[in-house]
């Protein structure tokens, strides 16, 4: 029973991890074609276009986890041991949800504090900006994966 959310849980991380890589590689992108002009427009086309499409695929992996727990839920003339199996499942997810929401706690502040860091590093106009911000991103990475 526990293995339904477990699955759902690995395939939100698989898909945010993967946004986070493209996040990484629009990032460093961006600072370098931020350093040679000023033109910003494109650059943060290309950022916001990342936002949605991550926030998209959150949203629908969360639709995902729903779908698959709630599908499991028994008939109304379902034997009690189904009706307990389904509230035990009901329970794992709830609390499987609350850790997963705490983790992404955790990458959205350490995403902040590396775009923060970023920004501080473009301002200065830091030599190999683009190793350093793979840098942090693989900080990120490690930390969560």
């Amino acid at each position: 029973m526990n293995s339904v959310f477990d699955q759902a849980e690995s395939t939100l991380k698989s898909s945010i991890k993967s946004d986070i890589e493209r996040l990484e590689n629009t990032t460093k992108s961006m600072a370098e074609r931020g350093r040679a002009n000023n033109e910003f427009a494109a650059e943060e086309a290309a950022f916001l276009k990342q936002v949605d499409v991550t926030k998209e695929a959150a949203i629908q992996r969360c639709e995902d986890v729903k779908k698959v727990v709630t599908n499991k839920r028994p008939s109304s003339n379902a034997s009690t041991k189904e009706k307990e199996d389904y509230r035990r499942l009901l329970q794992y997810a709830e609390e499987g949800m609350n850790r997963l929401r705490t983790w992404i706690d955790t990458i959205f502040n350490t995403l902040i504090n590396i775009v923060k860091q970023i920004v501080t590093w473009i301002w200065n106009q830091v030599a190999g900006i683009g190793t350093q911000i793979a840098n942090a991103f693989k900080s990120l990475i490690d930390l969560l994966f």
